[in-house]
């Protein structure tokens, strides 16, 4: 059995059978060079689309779990009660049809970034964001995972854009996690701030889009084997 939901910004599909989430996105590539840049070259345009969906797939992809909590209840509780299912990424490049516009710029400036635009449904990104990773150090001074930009940006496609995503004003949903003002900004080795690791609240959005799918059903997250607790209301 397959549940299924559609957003403007992804989709979601519960495969019962698999064990799997999948959050599927669709991007309509639209590549532009700064003047007197070279045009994008057709081998270009393929090596970003290879790249930027092998590392977003690889930083986001087996990751998470959700398991569900109770198996009393409604019919879903009673078949899959302490089922795990693993949250899988699939990002799709179309023509048509798409959640996101991604605007990819060719220019002279080496450095690298990115940033989402949430109400308009579109990324902005330079050539290579993937080459010039921002990193940090851990606590005890040693060298921390860099973080790979396009994975940052798509932590903001997937619910991680602020309050404003769906208008609760209840602080769920964070944002950019490296701005002063951010509860979180300490936490340096959150992708979200300016690291490369996963956090429970990164999936808070694709949480509460699985219980309006399931209703009556409530899922735990489990990262990296150990349970992560999430408030749930």
């Amino acid at each position: 059995m397959i549940i299924r939901t559609t957003t403007e910004r992804m989709d979601v599909e519960l495969d019962t059978e698999e064990k799997v989430i999948w959050v599927i996105q669709r991007w309509k590539c639209r590549f532009v060079s700064e003047r007197y840049r070279d045009k994008w070259k057709e081998q270009e345009k393929k090596n970003f689309r290879i790249n930027t969906r092998g590392f977003i797939e690889a930083i986001w992809g087996k990751a998470a779990h959700f398991t569900v909590e109770s198996c009393s209840g409604n019919k879903f509780n009673v078949m899959y009660g302490g089922t795990a299912f693993l949250v899988k990424v699939r990002l799709e490049f179309v023509e048509a049809g798409e959640h996101w516009t991604a605007v990819i710029y060719k220019q002279y400036n080496p450095i690298q970034y990115g940033f989402v635009s949430w109400f308009h449904r579109e990324i902005y990104l330079t050539e290579k964001p993937w080459t010039n990773p921002l990193g940090v150090r851990n606590p005890d001074g040693s060298e921390a995972a860099m973080q790979i930009i396009v994975a940052h940006e798509f932590g903001h496609t997937i619910g991680n854009s602020g309050d404003h995503v769906m208008g609760s004003g209840k602080n769920q949903y964070t944002g950019d996690e490296y701005k002063p003002d951010s509860v979180f900004y300490k936490d340096k080795c959150s992708i979200m701030n300016e690291g490369s690791e996963l956090r429970s609240r990164h999936f808070i959005y694709l949480r509460d889009l699985l219980h309006s799918m399931v209703p009556g059903t409530q899922f735990s997250l489990t990262m990296g084997g150990v349970v992560d607790l999430i408030p749930w209301d």
